[in-house]
């Protein structure tokens, strides 16, 4: 398997081991075509997973927010960031001398995102969704 960093080999070596690594490449509107990190579908849900150190362009942080529009109701992509704390040198510095953080920007844009430490709450709701069609 070809693993784009350590971070994403930690990642599918650890809690995401179930998860399908960059299983297919969807082409959306911009165009531009978009390869995700970790795909699993549970029930009829898919969760798609892009793990990030850090959102490098503005035109990066776009066609995550374009590609979410074309996603539908049973589809989710959700960031895991290795340095959510890690401000974006592209953004403007803010009023109080700080910069917007990459989970910062994710909350702003509405998506969920979780570290490496916290994926379990992720991994918790994916074997609930998976254990309440069993029952």
């Amino acid at each position: 398997m070809k693993y784009e960093s350590k971070f994403e080999q930690s990642l599918h070596n650890g809690p995401l081991k179930n998860f399908n690594l960059h299983p297919y490449t969807d082409d959306f509107y911009l165009p531009q075509k978009y390869t995700p990190d970790f795909a699993l579908t549970v029930e009829g849900y898919e969760y798609i997973i892009e793990s990030k150190g850090y959102l490098y362009t503005s035109h990066v942080c776009k066609m995550y927010t374009e590609y979410r529009k074309q996603l539908g109701k049973n589809r989710e992509l959700i960031f895991l960031f290795q340095y959510p704390g890690k401000p974006i040198n592209w953004k403007p510095i803010r009023k109080d001398g700080t910069k917007m953080t990459v989970s910062e920007w994710a909350e702003y844009n509405k998506f969920r995102w979780f570290t490496h430490d916290t994926v379990c709450v992720l991994l918790h709701e994916i074997r609930k969704r998976n254990n309440e069609k069993k029952t």
